[in-house]
C-alpha cells in the first residue's frame, strides 16, 4: 500500500512540474519559417512582414503553455533571445503542429480565443476573436 502511495505522489509531483516549465522550442527558424510539429507565433502581421522592411521576431511551440509572459521573442537565424516578451504582442500564427491550437485572450487558457486547425495560419490576428497584441495563453490539442 505505501509502494503505491509513493508512487502516486511521485506522478503528480511530476505533473506539476511539466505544468510549471516552459513551453519547448522546435526552433521553427527565421523568415516566417515554421517547421512541422509546431505552433509559431510572430511579432509582426504577414510572418514578420512589415511593408518593405522584414522584421524577424517568432517563437515556437510544441506543447502548450499556460502564460505567454515567461517567453521572449526569438530573432533571425541564430535565434537569440530578444527582450522583448510574447505576451500580449503577437500578430500572426501558423500551426504546423498536426493538432489543434488555441491562441487565449488571458493566462491559464480563459477569455476570449481562436481556433486554429491543423496546418492552418493567420497573417493578420486583428481579424480573429483573440485579435491583435492580446493573446496570453497558448493550447495545443491533439485528438
Amino acid at each position: 500500500m505505501r509502494t503505491i502511495i509513493r508512487v502516486a505522489g511521485a506522478c503528480a509531483a511530476a505533473a506539476s512540474l511539466s505544468l510549471a516549465l516552459p513551453a519547448a522550442s522546435a526552433l521553427a527558424g527565421p523568415d516566417g519559417g515554421c517547421d512541422r510539429g509546431a505552433v509559431c507565433l510572430y511579432a509582426y502581421y504577414g510572418y514578420n512582414y512589415s511593408g518593405a522592411y522584414p522584421r524577424d521576431l517568432w517563437r515556437d511551440f510544441t506543447e502548450s503553455d499556460a502564460y505567454l509572459g515567461d517567453d521572449l521573442w526569438l530573432q533571425g537565424d541564430t535565434a537569440v533571445e530578444t527582450s522583448r516578451i510574447v505576451n500580449n504582442d503577437a500578430s500572426s500564427v501558423k500551426n504546423r503542429s498536426g493538432c489543434e491550437a488555441v491562441l487565449w485572450q488571458n493566462p491559464l487558457f480563459t477569455g476570449a480565443h481562436s481556433t486554429f486547425a491543423a496546418g492552418r495560419a493567420d497573417p493578420f490576428l486583428a481579424n480573429g476573436t483573440v485579435g491583435n497584441n492580446t493573446a496570453s495563453s497558448l493550447s495545443i490539442w491533439c485528438a
